[in-house]
C-alpha cells in the first residue's frame, strides 16, 4: 500500500491506559473513502468503510498493536487477554471498570457504564436470525447453547435476548465467560473484529430501524454529521478516557522512529475527522493536490509514477512537506465464485474444471506489473503480510499461469466452441457466459480489461455488471 500524508499525525487505536486529555478541537483531518458507507451498526454491515467509522465509535474486547509485525492482540475493553481453560473451550474476560457510553437521551440523563452484560447482548446481535446478520458465521456452530437459541428465534420469529445460555454469560458486572463446543484458540481474534463492537441495548431499542444513524459507543470519536454517501464528520469524544501507545509485550517489528514520535502522546489528538466520499481515484488525487485532502491512503497505481518515480518521493512533494509510506498491506484482493450459481457453482468435475481453467488463464505477474504498477505482491495463501501465520518463504505450487493447460482442461470436460463463433459453449450446448459483478466506484478499467482479455484467451465470454459498493 502506498499512502501520502501532509504533516499531520493520524489518530490510531494502538492503546494503553492514560490520563484523560482533550483532543485539539482546532485540528481537522480531511480524508476520503473510495466508496459510500452503508451505516454505523457494527453487527449489521460488513463493508470496509462503514467498519472504519464504527471502529472509531465503538470498542471491542480486544484490539491490535498495528505497529507490530505481525500485528499483535492487545486488550481494549478487557483488562487483559482472556484466561483460557478447558483445552481452549472456555474463555474468561475481565472488563475494565469506569468505561462509559457517550451521553444520549436513551440513558435518561444518567451516565451509563459499559458492563459484561452489554458484551453478551452485543455478541448475540451478531446471530439474531430476525435481523441483518452478515457476521453470524463468527459464532454460529461454536458457542454452547447458541445454535438452539437461534433455531428457536427462527421458529418463533422473535429472538429472545433475555433467554440465558450456558455458553455466553456475564458472571458478574465486569466478568464475561464464553464456552465453546470445541477447541478454538482463534476466538480472541474474532473478538477483536469491528463487528463485535459493544453497543448499549437502550440505544438500539430507542432508535429501532434508525439505530445505524445514531451510533453511541465508548470509543474516541462520535458521529457529528452524516450526509449519506457524501460526507461523514467525526468529532473527538469529550468523554473518552484517553489512551497512549506502548508497544505490546512481546511485539516485534515495531518501527522505532514511529514509536518514538508517539511516545507520551495521548489519543485522540485530532478534534475533527472530515471524510468525503470520492469514488474516483483521479478525483481523490486531484483533491489531495489542491489541498482539499490531508491524507491519500492507498494511492492508485496509476499515480505512483507521478508521485514517487523509482520509489522515491518527488522533490516537489518533499518541499510541500508531504510524507509518504509504502509497505505491504494486511489485505488480500481476490475473485470469488458464487458457488450457488448454475454456471460456475457446484462440485461436479466439469464445474471444478471450469473454475480451474479460469484461474489458470490469468497472468498474475502481468497483473501486478502492468495493472498494479508493481504496487502489489503475489498472494501465495489466504494469509496476508503482517498477519500471524504469514510465511514469506511459502510458495503456492498450484498458482500457475497456463492458457494452454486451461484450454485443454475445458476441451476435456466438454466446454467447446460448437457454433464456431469463437466462444465456448457449456457441455449442454447452451451459451457459456460469465458475469463479473463489481463496484461502480474506483477506476478499475485496466483490471476489467485484464479480465476480459484473460478469459477471451480461453474462449470464455465475460459480462461486467456494476453496482454501488454498499450493495
Amino acid at each position: 500500500m502506498f499512502s501520502l500524508l501532509r504533516s499531520l499525525l493520524l489518530p490510531g487505536l494502538l492503546l494503553s491506559s492514560a490520563a484523560l486529555a482533550a483532543a485539539d478541537s482546532g485540528k481537522v483531518l480531511h480524508a476520503y473513502f473510495g466508496a459510500p458507507e452503508s451505516g454505523f451498526d457494527p453487527a449489521a454491515y460488513s463493508d470496509r468503510y462503514s467498519l472504519e467509522v464504527t471502529s472509531n465509535i465503538y470498542e471491542t474486547l480486544l484490539g491490535y498493536d498495528y505497529l507490530a509485525r505481525p500485528q499483535k492482540l492487545v486488550p481494549q475493553l478487557a483488562e487483559a487477554l482472556p484466561q483460557i481453560s478447558d483445552n481452549g473451550k472456555t474463555f474468561v474476560f475481565r472488563i475494565k471498570k469506569g468505561i462509559y457510553f457517550t451521553d444520549d437521551p436513551a440513558f435518561g440523563g444518567k451516565r451509563r457504564e459499559l458492563t459484561a452484560q452489554d458484551v453478551v447482548y452485543s455478541l448475540q446481535r451478531l446471530v439474531d436470525p430476525t435481523a441483518k446478520a452478515p457476521w453470524d458465521f463468527m459464532l454460529k456452530g461454536k458457542v454452547v447453547g447458541l445454535d438452539e437459541k437461534i433455531a428457536a428465534g427462527q421458529k418463533s420469529g422473535r429472538f429472545d435476548y433475555d433467554l440465558p445460555i450456558d455458553g455466553l454469560r456475564a458472571l458478574d458486572r465486569y466478568t464475561l465467560q464464553i464456552r465453546l463446543k470445541k477447541t478454538d484458540y482463534n476466538l480472541p481474534n474474532i473478538l477483536a473484529a469491528p463487528a463485535t463492537g459493544v453497543v448499549a441495548r437502550e440505544v438500539v431499542e430507542k432508535y429501532g430501524s434508525d439505530f445505524s444513524a445514531h451510533p453511541v459507543g465508548t470509543g474516541p470519536y462520535v458521529l457529528k454529521d452524516w450526509q449519506r454517501a457524501t460526507r461523514i464528520v467525526l468529532q473527538a469524544n469529550p468523554q473518552y478516557r484517553g489512551e497512549t501507545y506502548r508497544p505490546a509485550a512481546g511485539a516485534t517489528g515495531v518501527d522505532g522512529k514511529v514509536a518514538q514520535e508517539l511516545a507520551g502522546k495521548t489519543f485522540p489528538r485530532i478534534g475533527t475527522i472530515d471524510i468525503r466520499i470520492i469514488e474516483s481515484a483521479q478525483g481523490a488525487y486531484l483533491a489531495f493536490e489542491s489541498g482539499e485532502l490531508d491524507v491519500l491512503q492507498g494511492l492508485g497505481a496509476e499515480f505512483t509514477r507521478i508521485v514517487a518515480p523509482g520509489g522515491k518521493l518527488g522533490e516537489a512533494y518533499v518541499k510541500r512537506g508531504v510524507k509518504y509510506f509504502r509497505e505491504p498491506e494486511a489485505d488480500l484482493t481476490y475473485l470469488q465464485f458464487n458457488m450457488e450459481n448454475p454456471v460456475v457453482g457446484g462440485y461436479s468435475p466439469d464445474k471444478i474444471a471450469l473454475r480451474r481453467a479460469m484461474a489458470m488463464s490469468m497472468n498474475q505477474a502481468k497483473l501486478i506489473s502492468v495493472v498494479a504498477n508493481n504496487q502489489a505482491l503475489a498472494a501465495q495463501s489466504p494469509v496476508a503480510p503482517g498477519i500471524t501465520g504469514y510465511d514469506p518463504a511459502f510458495k503456492n505450487t498450484l498458482n500457475s499461469y497456463s492458457p494452454a493447460r486451461a484450454n485443454a482442461l475445458l476441451d476435456r470436460f466438454g466446454y467447446k466452441d460448437v457454433d464456431g463463433d469463437g466462444w465456448r459453449e457449456l457441455p449442454s450446448g447452451k451459451p457459456l457466459l460469465i458475469t463479473y459483478t463489481t463496484s461502480t466506484g474506483g477506476d478499475r478499467r485496466d483490471f476489467e480489461e485484464f479480465l476480459l482479455k484473460s478469459l477471451k484467451g480461453i474462449g470464455i465470454k465475460l459480462e461486467i455488471r456494476k453496482m454501488p459498493f454498499s450493495e
